[in-house]
């Protein structure tokens, strides 16, 4: 049999590799696709027959990094807010200013983070609404040492901002719970959840906060639940508790090819192996902003262990760049983080709807006490894409 030389079969290992890669784009393309997962059987809201809401509430999340001109999702939410009137509120779930947070005054890119921070300020300006925005670990400095300063510096821009008294919560780096009475029978109550998550300098009893510790933390929180146990429930804080995105260590294949995604968007550098060790790093709690961390278990946990004696509790977060919606018994969890950004996000056990779109989601108390929870995309025209009644 005729052996090939050299050249030959070095073009056809090229060949091989090259195909390889191709398919595994096309996988990695495919699966990443924001095509919405929706669990069957599917039983939505008839909007024609809904009543006028009591009140609406707007979660948006992941704001920090809009456009230069005007941010698409950030102009639906102020029309939306105009159209809910005063009987409305909007709540940002953190990470307001990428990638580190409000610097001091005098620092090259102060400029740039208060234009992020103003539009989101300036995007419900004309609204009667109620409004509040939480911090995300990314407005704690990037999670650096001086986090507990970027926070407080934040706090007093914004709510120098907005000027409708005290917007940001909860106040000065604490980690609440901070409670707003939205309407009768509607409470809102704020988390900071990244104070538990920091390992840095952070703020505690002596500072005016309800908690120096974790076990402190979670015994203001079950008070406060109880003390508003017959309202209907909305906790409000960055980092969710179900998730099917890559905190929840949902990574689709392109993370296995092109491992610097996870710390960039559109960095395409094929690193096929480590890219496989990174996914498995992470889904290991090599960072303190996954599930899989020994510390954002515990926040997980505790929190479970307080909502399981509050059934019908929405607790709504961001920190992913998608939509979901995910159930665990009677308490409901709704992520929504896409609103200047959207990336991937899988479905699993919990999973009720997920996509990753930009976009926001609205939580309408109906005059019986049940809430439509209603997801709007921002694809082409804005859409509902999706609505279900909450028990």
């Amino acid at each position: 049999m005729k052996m090939l030389h050299r050249p030959a079969l070095t073009f056809l290992s090229r060949n091989s590799v090259a195909i390889a890669l191709a398919l595994v784009c096309m996988l990695s393309l495919q699966a990443c696709s924001p095509r919405a997962f929706v669990r069957p059987p599917l039983e939505t809201a008839s909007l024609d027959s809904l009543p006028q809401p009591i009140h609406s509430v707007f979660l948006i999340g992941d704001c920090g990094k809009p456009s230069a001109e005007n941010e698409p999702v950030l102009e639906l939410l102020g029309r939306m807010t105009q159209q809910a009137g005063k009987n409305s509120t909007v709540v940002f779930l953190g990470d307001n200013a990428y990638d580190a947070g409000l610097p001091e005054q005098g620092h090259p890119d102060r400029p740039e983070m208060e234009r992020r921070l103003l539009a989101q300020t300036k995007s419900v300006a004309e609204s009667p609404c109620s409004r509040f925005m939480i911090p995300g670990n990314h407005d704690w400095d990037l999670m650096r040492p001086g986090g507990w300063n970027a926070v407080k510096r934040q706090e007093e821009f914004v709510e120098g901002s907005w000027a409708h008294g005290n917007t940001f919560r909860p106040d000065g780096g604490c980690p609440g719970p901070s409670v707003a009475r939205l309407a009768p029978g509607l409470t809102l109550v704020m988390l900071d959840s990244q104070w538990w998550l920091h390992t840095h300098q952070k703020p505690g009893k002596s500072q005016g906060c309800t908690a120096d510790g974790e076990m402190d933390f979670v015994q203001a929180l079950r008070d406060t639940l109880a003390h508003y146990q017959q309202d209907r429930l909305i906790v409000a804080a960055h980092h969710p508790i179900w998730t099917y995105g890559t905190h929840g260590g949902h990574f689709g294949l392109k993370y296995h090819l092109f491992p610097l995604l996870m710390a960039k968007k559109n960095l395409f550098v094929p690193l096929p192996v480590l890219g496989t060790l990174a996914v498995w790093a992470r889904k290991c709690g090599g960072t303190s902003q996954d599930c899989s961390h020994p510390r954002y278990r515990r926040y997980r946990k505790a929190l479970r262990e307080v909502f399981a004696d509050h059934p019908g509790l929405i607790y709504a977060a961001g920190h992913e760049h998608n939509l979901q919606y995910n159930r665990e018994g009677r308490v409901h969890h709704v992520v929504s983080g896409s609103g200047t950004k959207s990336q991937s996000v899988g479905h699993g056990k919990w999973c009720q709807y997920s996509r990753g779109n930009k976009g926001l989601a609205r939580l309408d108390l109906m005059p019986d006490q049940s809430v439509v929870l209603k997801f709007i995309l921002l694809s082409g025209a804005c859409t509902i894409n999706y609505a279900r009644a909450l028990e």
